[in-house]
């Protein structure tokens, strides 16, 4: 016989009830209710950088970061791609620094997201490549 119901919670045990899902796509998802700011990025030094662009789509508010090579790529031991919604929530992804045009995509919202690269060389030091704003929609 099985209890389909509710689990009992143990002490100490994990509660796994999934979260609502939300649709980022949607006209009515809550959107800049929080608000993102830069941070200034750090450059590698001469004949070490890296290429890395990020760009949101205009129909799903995809966020696409991708990696387009570079000198310093055999310098890099790890990385974390964050993208910061507008409505709060966070995204992670990373990279594939060993393969030229690797990329990640995240659903971003109807708002103005905030994505961040940020890189761990084998020397041990972090640095951030890639910090900024990305709108939805921009009219010219």
């Amino acid at each position: 016989m099985f209890n389909l119901g509710k689990w009992p919670l143990v002490p100490g045990s994990i509660n796994t009830t999934p979260s609502p899902s939300i649709d980022y796509r949607s006209s009515d998802a809550a959107v800049n209710t929080v608000v993102l700011t830069t941070e200034p990025t750090q450059t590698l030094a001469k004949d070490t950088e890296l290429y890395v662009d990020a760009s949101k789509d205009d129909s799903n508010a995809m966020v696409t970061i991708q990696f387009n090579g570079g000198p310093g790529t055999g310098l890099v031991e790890d990385n974390q791609v964050t993208l910061t919604r507008s409505d709060g929530t966070v995204a992670e992804g990373k990279l594939n620094f060993n393969q030229r045009l690797s990329e990640v995509q995240l659903q971003g919202t109807r708002g103005t997201d905030r994505i961040q690269v940020v890189i761990t060389l084998y020397s041990g030091e972090s640095k951030t490549i890639v910090d900024k704003l990305l709108p939805y929609r921009t009219y010219h």
